[in-house]
Parts: C-alpha cells; sequence; structure tokens
C-alpha cells in the first residue's frame, strides 16, 4: 500500500519469484516471510520460513546484482539516497513467545525475552545499515492481544487479553529508544578506532598528529583526528547532543534548555 501512494505501480515482486531477475531488481524486492521474526527460530513450528537475518543475506545478494548492472558508484547512490527500506517484524516473536509460556512466567523472563529481541534486532538493523540502507522504515508491535486469534484462544476474556498487551508496550518503548540511539550513533564512520592523522601505532595512537603523518583520504569516515582529538564531524554532532539532545546526553538538560531557563 505504501509503495502505491508512492507511485509505483506493481507489487514490489518476491526474491524468490523466478522472475525476480535482470532489471527488475532496481525496481524494489520483498524479502518478506510468512512466519518469520527477529529471532532465527521464531516460525519454526510453522514449517519453512526465511528467518529476518537470512533476508538481509538475501538482499545481499540483491545488492550484488545491482552493483553488476549499475556499477558501484551508481548503485551506492541508489542504496543511499533514494532507496526505501521497510521492516516490520516481531509479532511472530511474541505469538512464539506466548506459546512457550513467556508471558505467563514471572516479569524478570519476560524482560529477558524483550531484551534479547532488541539485541538481535539492533545487530540486523545494524547491518542493514553497513550494507549501505540509509532511509529504513521501522514499525511497531500491534497489540496482539487483541487479536481474533487471542480472543478466541482466551474465551473467558472479554475484549482483549489485557496481559499480553503491557509486554507488547514494553517492547515498543524499548523499539522506540533503540531506533533513537540507532539514528544518533549510524551517522556513517567507517572507522571508530583508529586516527585519521596516522603516525605510528596499530591505530595511530603512539606519536602524535605531525607534518609527516598520514592522513586519511576522508577525514568524515573517521571519528579521530589524531591520537587524542575528535573529527570536525564527531564534534559536530556532540555539539548538537549538547545543545539539543535527551537526557541520555545532556543531565539534567541540553545547553538549550539551560539558556531558556
Amino acid at each position: 500500500m505504501a509503495g502505491q501512494d508512492l507511485g509505483a505501480k506493481n507489487f514490489t515482486p518476491a526474491y524468490l519469484a523466478p522472475t525476480t531477475t535482470g532489471d527488475m531488481v532496481l525496481e524494489g524486492v520483498n524479502y518478506a516471510s510468512s512466519g518469520s521474526g527477529i529471532l532465527n527460530n521464531t516460525g519454526t513450528i510453522w514449517g519453512g520460513h526465511i528467518s529476518l537475518d537470512e533476508q538481509i543475506s538475501n538482499f545481499v545478494e540483491t545488492k550484488q546484482e545491482i552493483v553488476s548492472r549499475m556499477g558501484r558508484r551508481e548503485a551506492k547512490r541508489l542504496l543511499k539516497h533514494k532507496a526505501l527500506f521497510m521492516v516490520v517484524t516481531g509479532a511472530n516473536d511474541f505469538l512464539n513467545g506466548q506459546q512457550l509460556g513467556i508471558w505467563q512466567n514471572n516479569v524478570s523472563s519476560q524482560e529477558a525475552y524483550l531484551n534479547i529481541l532488541t539485541s538481535e534486532f539492533k545487530s540486523q538493523l545494524t547491518r542493514l545499515y553497513h550494507l549501505e540502507a540509509r532511509k529504513i522504515i521501522v514499525t511497531n508491535m500491534p497489540r496482539i492481544g487483541c487479536s481474533p486469534y487471542m480472543r478466541d484462544n482466551y474465551p473467558d476474556v472479554t475484549g482483549c487479553v489485557a496481559s499480553l498487551n503491557p509486554p507488547i508496550q514494553s517492547y515498543n518503548n524499548k523499539l522506540k529508544s533503540l531506533l533513537k540511539e540507532l539514528t544518533a550513533n549510524l551517522v556513517g564512520f567507517q572507522n571508530i578506532r583508529s586516527a585519521c592523522c596516522h603516525s605510528a601505532g596499530a591505530h595511530g595512537g603512539v606519536i602524535p598528529c605531525f607534518p609527516l603523518s598520514r592522513v586519511c583520504s576522508n577525514r568524515t569516515k573517521y571519528v579521530f583526528w589524531d591520537a587524542f582529538h575528535l573529527t570536525e564531524t564527531s564534534n559536530l554532532i556532540a555539539a548538537k547532543h549538547m545543545m539539543d539532545g535527551g537526557l541520555n546526553y545532556m543531565l539534567p538538560m541540553n545547553i538549550r534548555q539551560l539558556l531558556h531557563s
């Protein structure tokens, strides 16, 4: 539906369809798999499925096909600046958790399961980012306690199965924080360990930057300029967080709030 609203004339073809070849991949590919989830073991009770990890690996194959047809530079431009990536997943992980009896156990087991989900999802979204996906749309979790499936599985409950919805709200809150964290931290740095101005040492930290040092070709891709100091790009990001960041960056308030207090 979103694709149609954006002007797409046809539904995005499935990755495994034999006709999804050639120039067709330049118009978008659908990697979705019924029953799959964030965790690789989610959906196994329903038979064959393609996990999110596998779906991302399938995208790697598509990316290689795009590069072969357009060249590295144009493929990078397409993926980073034009392509939209929509990730809709997680509901089956909750159904899996419900079938495992997690929601009927104590709160600590629920929290542990949610942490596993968000940690794995963070890794998957980070991997997608490093494959040059930039415009990523991530949906939150629907209240499955209000679904017909759950209503029929809990016939003695009137209305929504209220006990199932709080864990989903907790996950959605964690997801919101996760996406804010990734948006803030995944800014395109290719090197977060070494100095751009490099003289000696595995990370350029043995000798300070001086006229004979080697300088990286693109300092905007580095967090550190030399053995001690940040690059201009890093400083700009830090300044933005100091000026307008939330409590996870500036406590008890940011600079703008301080100026108007």
